[in-house]
């Protein structure tokens, strides 16, 4: 079934019932290009991965004797883990040094963001926040929360 004949279908099935049930399947649906595009993905997924990392590793690699020296923190993967080299990162002391970092890695052509502020120091973490206490929720239910940083 084509996406056009889909979506008129969806919109008959919408004249019958509540919108909502209309507005959570309508937005979800890809178009036939994108739907493509996925799935020529997802079958070079497997090869897409190890070559992420194996970039991730010679990072990590990279790093160690400034991780060594104190000046930085590389990313820990629990052994128990297994990660997909989505994105490498640093935890720089602060930003004065991160800033520098970030130039001097511009100067050398390359480009790197950093794209985390941690919420309850945002400025609408400390404005909007409800609670002077760092949680720390599990994502599974199951697991037991970690212990407090300060404890």
């Amino acid at each position: 079934m084509g996406l056009i004949s889909l979506k008129a279908l969806l919109r008959k099935h919408f004249a019958k019932t509540l919108l909502i049930n209309y507005c959570l399947i309508h937005h979800y649906l890809l178009s036939d290009i994108n739907a493509a595009v996925l799935w020529a993905q997802l079958e070079s997924c497997d090869r897409i991965t190890q070559r992420r990392l194996e970039i991730w590793h010679q990072y990590h690699r990279a790093f160690t004797d400034l991780e060594t020296q104190n000046k930085l923190r590389r990313p820990i993967v629990p052994q128990h883990c297994q990660h997909n080299a989505h994105m490498y990162y640093l935890l720089l002391p602060n930003v004065a040094v991160r800033t520098a970092f970030i130039e001097a890695l511009k100067q050398q052509g390359i480009n790197t963001v950093f794209h985390y502020v941690p919420l309850h120091s945002s400025p609408a973490g400390k404005k909007y926040g409800r609670s002077a206490v760092l949680q720390i929720v599990p994502v599974d239910p199951t697991l037991e929360p970690a212990p407090h940083p300060t404890a």
